[in-house]
C-alpha cells in the first residue's frame, strides 16, 4: 500500500496553552512566565497522542492506493474522512479512468469506508481450483479463483482526513467540498483533547507515575490506576484516548 501526504497539517496542536495553564495553574492564572514551557508540552503531548493512537490526527490531504475486493465498500487508512477530492481506477492518472465523485459516498467517516453502488473491482492473481468426483479420481480444473493476499492495488484516492481543533479555513490547501463536509468548525472530539491535557498535566507535575506531591503543608496522594496486561502504567491520558486507538 502506498500512502503519501500531499498537503501537510498546518496546526498539529490538539489543545491550547491556555487550557493547559488552567489545569496546571488554576482557572484564574494570569501569569505568562510559563507559557513557552506549557506551549512546548502541548506540542509534545499532541505528538504523543498521535503515536499512542497510531495515526496522524490533524487534517491533512492524502494520496493512497488501495485494493478493491469486488464489493461496494473501499477502506482508506486515514480517518475520519473529511472529503474525497478524486478517485481513479488505476495508479497512472494519465491513463486511468477518473471515477465521478458523485458516484462515491462516505459511508462511515470514522471507519474510513467509502461506498459505490457498482462496487470496486477486484484485481488479483488467479489460480485454478480442483474438484474431485471420487476418492481416487483425477482433479478436474474448474473456473480460476483469486489467490488470497495477491491483490493488486489499482484504486488511487486523493482525500482529506483528520480532526480539526480550530477549524479548516476555506482558503486552506486542505479545504475541499467535493464529496465531503463543508464545515469550517472544530471537529476534534472533546475526550481526545482531554487525554492530551492529562498527558501534558502529568508531565508538568513531574511525570504520570508520580504517587504524591506536596506544596507547603498541602500533600496529595494519587490513586493508582495499576498496569495493563503488558505491564505498562495505566494513566488518565491513556484512558481517555483508548477508544480512538488503532491496534493494527
Amino acid at each position: 500500500m502506498a500512502l503519501d501526504v500531499t498537503v501537510a497539517s498546518t496546526d498539529q496542536d490538539l489543545t491550547t496553552t491556555s487550557a493547559l495553564k488552567a489545569m496546571v495553574l488554576g482557572a484564574s492564572a494570569t501569569s505568562t512566565v510559563q507559557d513557552a514551557f506549557l506551549s512546548a508540552l502541548v506540542r509534545r503531548s499532541s505528538k504523543w497522542a498521535e503515536t499512542y493512537i497510531g495515526q496522524p490526527l490533524t487534517v491533512q490531504t492524502y494520496r493512497e492506493t488501495v485494493a478493491g475486493y469486488g464489493r461496494r465498500n473501499l477502506m482508506l487508512s486515514r480517518t475520519p474522512i473529511r472529503a474525497i477530492a478524486a478517485i481513479y481506477d488505476a495508479t497512472d492518472t494519465g491513463t486511468a479512468q477518473a471515477v465521478g465523485t458523485s458516484e462515491i459516498r462516505i459511508e462511515d467517516a470514522e471507519a474510513g469506508l467509502l461506498s459505490r453502488d457498482i462496487g470496486f473491482g477486484w484485481n488479483a492473481t488467479l489460480q485454478f481450483r480442483a474438484a474431485f468426483s471420487g476418492l481416487y479420481s483425477d482433479a478436474i480444473p474448474l473456473d480460476p479463483a483469486p489467490m488470497p493476499g495477491q491483490e493488486y492495488r489499482p484504486w488511487l484516492v486523493d482525500y482529506v482526513a483528520g480532526y480539526s481543533y480550530g477549524g479548516v479555513d476555506t482558503g486552506s490547501a486542505n479545504w475541499s467540498t467535493r464529496a465531503g463536509t463543508t464545515s469550517t468548525g472544530r471537529t476534534l472530539p472533546d475526550d481526545l483533547e482531554q487525554g492530551v491535557l492529562f498527558k501534558a498535566q502529568g508531565v508538568a507535575n513531574g511525570g504520570e507515575d508520580v504517587a504524591s506531591e506536596a506544596l507547603g503543608d498541602l500533600k496529595t496522594d494519587y490513586r493508582s490506576l495499576g498496569t495493563d496486561a503488558d505491564g505498562a502504567l495505566i494513566t488518565q491520558a491513556r484512558n481517555w484516548l483508548d477508544p480512538y486507538r488503532r491496534l493494527a
